[in-house]
């Protein structure tokens, strides 16, 4: 998911430009907002993390949420681009707070029982190749 979070949000104006119609200015416009939306995935995650003992569940609720949008906005990409863009800003959102729980919160909540330098080291190291490769192999291939 988060190589399709990274894929989706480095070519967010393309998919406005070319699926949706809009014009250069308003797509440039919307890419800007899109990641100021994406703040709110990690702030409600953590809210419902501090409220829900179980992290995990939490993680798997937004990253589960985030898959099934992903699947609806597959069939709905071409018939309504104002519901594919929603459904990709929520999605955006939610991978967003799953990614939340998966760099900071497991950390701090299993210090007593991992090394948080080695899990946190191999996370960001994952993170970061998923957001250099999967923007240009996704676009490749679409």
């Amino acid at each position: 998911l988060t190589s399709i979070y990274f894929a989706m949000s480095n070519n967010l104006d393309v998919y406005l430009k070319e699926i949706g119609g809009f014009s250069n200015g308003k797509a440039k416009l919307l890419t800007v907002f899109a990641p100021i939306f994406a703040v709110l995935g990690p702030f409600a995650c953590v809210w419902l993390c501090e409220k829900q003992k179980n992290f995990i569940a939490v993680c798997a609720l937004f990253y589960g949420a985030a898959m099934l949008l992903s699947l609806i906005n597959l069939f709905t990409f071409e018939k309504s681009p104002a519901v594919s863009l929603v459904l990709l800003v929520l999605f955006i959102v939610l991978v967003n707070g799953g990614r939340s729980v998966t760099l900071s919160i497991v950390s701090l909540r299993m210090r007593s029982k991992i090394d948080t330098g080695v899990y946190s080291t191999a996370v960001n190291a994952a993170c970061s190749l998923a957001s250099g490769i999967a923007p240009k192999v996704i676009t490749r291939v679409l």
